[in-house]
């Protein structure tokens, strides 16, 4: 059950013994006996639920309520998403001698985090790794690179977050024409 649901629970149960609470310490005080009181309220009720309602008129009330839930919960999520951020299109970019890409991962409180930080040849294509040799290698057109530490790749996240954090991003954006990248 979520949390909105035992939420309005607890609120609709907090009125209703407030209520009865509050009558009988009225009742009684006011020397009203409680038993006609109850009398009273149920026949109210009872009247209520003895009311002849046409089938009819039940049948477009039950239509009427599974439309409307339909459409809430056909549309919630165009309500309930937030925008990306702009700069969700900021993947690729030039540090020291490399091309990298990555992506991001939205965490559970809704953050983006840097996740995937892979090194690119100029071609487009993805390094592979020897751990024989001391460097990485374009598997399409053979470009050789230095070998790629985490140190890099650490500095490069913190690198990236401030560009973000500082809008320095865009130019890179427009540079590579990252702007329509899915």
């Amino acid at each position: 059950m979520g949390k909105t649901i035992k939420t309005w629970i607890l609120g609709v149960f907090s009125a209703v013994a407030a209520t009865v609470i509050s009558s009988l310490i009225i009742s009684h005080l006011n020397n009203v006996d409680f038993a006609q009181g109850a009398l009273i309220v149920f026949s109210g009720i009872s009247s209520v639920f003895l009311y002849k309602i046409p089938i009819f008129i039940i049948i477009i009330a039950i239509v009427i309520f599974l439309v409307f839930r339909w459409l809430v919960k056909r549309f919630r999520h165009v309500i309930e998403q937030p925008a990306e951020p702009e700069w969700i299109n900021y993947v690729l970019r030039r540090y020291k001698s490399w091309m990298f890409v990555w992506r991001y991962e939205k965490d559970y409180e809704g953050k983006y985090r840097v996740k995937q930080i892979t090194p690119i040849c100029e071609c487009g294509c993805q390094l592979s790794h020897n751990i024989f040799y001391t460097q990485e290698k374009c598997p399409k057109c053979g470009t050789s690179y230095p070998q790629l530490t985490n140190e890099i790749t650490d500095e490069l996240q913190r690198v990236i977050e401030h560009d973000i954090r500082s809008g320095e991003y865009k130019p890179i954006l427009e540079q590579y024409n990252l702007e329509e990248c899915d």
